[in-house]
């Protein structure tokens, strides 16, 4: 009976470890997908626990896609934002939320009206790395992604 239940164990932590290394989609819209992986990279300490959190944005469409920034804009204006909350196992309490911005390949290109031209090439992934460090036991949770600006077919942007 203890050999069974072993078993049953072992293979439940391989599948949880088989599923923490694959991306998890969180957002799609007008052919890109956003994808993440989060792996905890180190528990050694008493305090806190560090996690590797990827994110990849892919244009999944035969063209290219653009998006267009005011030139002269004074704040960021991402492609989309992940949110990441933290959140703790024992009691279900809730931190505060992090944003994390994504964006695509700045060009040199500018419009007419003065809007510099972010691009995402088509069957492409723009990859980002973020370093997260929480609490003990306290496990990041990427909780959405939402587009925030208009995606153009690059035939289309003139």
């Amino acid at each position: 009976m203890r050999v069974l239940l072993f078993m049953a164990l072992g293979v439940f932590i391989f599948a949880q470890s088989m599923r923490a290394q694959s991306f998890k989609e969180i957002a799609n819209a007008d052919g890109v997908s956003i994808v993440y992986k989060l792996t905890k990279t180190d528990s050694s300490g008493t305090k806190k626990d560090k996690y590797l959190l990827e994110v990849n944005v892919q244009n999944n469409n035969g063209y290219d896609l653009a998006y267009l920034i005011p030139k002269n804009s004074t704040f960021s204006l991402p492609l989309s934002d992940l949110m990441v909350t933290n959140t703790v196992n024992l009691f279900g309490m809730k931190l505060p939320e992090e944003y994390l911005s994504l964006s695509g390949f700045q060009t040199s290109l500018q419009t007419s009206d003065q809007k510099m031209v972010y691009v995402l090439p088509s069957k492409d992934s723009k990859k980002f790395e973020f370093k997260l460090i929480t609490k003990k036991d306290i496990i990041p949770v990427v909780a959405s992604a939402s587009f925030k600006q208009r995606l153009i077919s690059m035939e289309n942007l003139y």
